[in-house]
């Protein structure tokens, strides 16, 4: 549905027919629902829509789908428990935890102070070279342009870490 269940009565109605009928109903129940035809149809990938402010919506949807949503390249076997279980079972809202602990969503204001090491595999500018891999130690105001500068001459980069 591209969203955290509304409520206990909610969820309690997809165990039970997950139960009676099988995973493939209760799969269909979704697949089937007025609010999955009206949001995604038929040919629509479903994604959240629940981080967004929907009339109509209760305010704890909003911040169980927060809690729920973990990013882009967010994984599920990440977590070896369920996150909402108690706020549905008690209906209550559970504090907002923003999706990235510790990683960046941008470019980080510190960013071009620091700087960073570049290793290189088979790059073919400057002179010719022995080693099959080079390293550059780059500031961070200048990473794109040195970037652009390994793929313009067929390097290939294998790590970036960060040095200072």
């Amino acid at each position: 549905m591209g969203r955290a269940p509304q409520d206990q009565a909610e969820l309690s109605s997809h165990i039970r027919l997950c139960i009676e009928s099988g995973y493939e109903a209760e799969i269909d129940s979704y697949l089937d629902s007025d609010e999955y035809q009206q949001k995604f149809g038929d040919n629509i990938v479903p994604y959240y829509q629940g981080a967004q402010s929907q009339v109509g919506s209760k305010q704890v949807g909003y911040n169980r789908t927060l809690s729920l949503y973990q990013g882009y390249a967010g994984v599920d076997s990440a977590f070896k428990g369920s996150r909402l279980v108690d706020e549905v079972a008690s209906n209550q809202g559970g504090k907002i935890v923003l999706p990235s602990k510790g990683g960046r969503l941008g470019i980080s204001k510190d960013a071009t102070v620091k700087t960073f090491k570049i290793l290189v595999k088979g790059a073919k500018f400057d002179a010719p070279r022995r080693i099959s891999t080079t390293e550059y130690i780059v500031p961070g105001d200048r990473m794109s342009p040195q970037i652009q500068r390994i793929h313009r001459a067929g390097g290939k980069i294998v790590s970036i870490t960060e040095v200072a």
